[in-house]
C-alpha cells in the first residue's frame, strides 16, 4: 500500500522556494494511526496502484473565529440567494466536535433560520 509523502520543515519555508521529492518522506502508518502535520508543508499520497482497495483520507480544518462564516459574507445576501440546504453545503452548519458555532448557535440561525441543535453524533 502508498502512503501519504511530506516534506518535514516546509511549513517554515519561503513560498517561492520550489519542494523537490528528493526531500519528501513517507507517513508509513498502522491500521488505526493517525498523521497530523500542518497543511502548510509540502504533502501528497502516492498513486493508488492497487485494484482490489480504497483509501480513505479524512482532514479536520479549523478556522480562526475572525475568519468564520459570519464575517466573511454578507448574511443579507446570503439568505436571499440560497435555500438552507446549499447553505449547509457551503459551510453553514455545525460540525462535531463544536465547530463552527456563531453567537453560541447554529450559524443559519444567525441568518434568522430556527435550526435545531441536537446530539451531533
Amino acid at each position: 500500500m502508498e502512503h501519504r509523502r511530506f516534506i518535514p520543515g516546509s511549513h517554515l519555508w519561503d513560498h517561492d522556494t520550489p519542494p523537490s521529492e528528493d526531500l519528501a518522506v513517507y507517513a508509513e502508518l498502522d491500521p488505526g494511526d493517525a498523521f497530523i502535520m500542518l497543511s502548510s508543508c509540502y504533502h501528497g499520497g502516492s498513486a493508488n496502484t492497487t485494484t482490489d482497495e480504497v483509501r480513505f483520507v479524512y482532514s479536520c480544518l479549523m478556522t480562526k473565529g475572525f475568519l468564520s462564516q459570519d464575517l466573511n459574507n454578507d448574511p443579507e445576501k446570503l439568505k436571499e440567494l440560497y435555500y438552507d440546504q446549499m447553505l449547509k453545503l457551503i459551510d453553514y452548519n455545525l460540525s462535531a466536535p463544536f465547530l463552527g458555532w456563531i453567537k453560541d448557535g447554529h450559524p443559519l440561525a444567525a441568518l434568522g433560520r430556527q435550526q435545531p441543535v441536537g446530539d451531533m453524533y
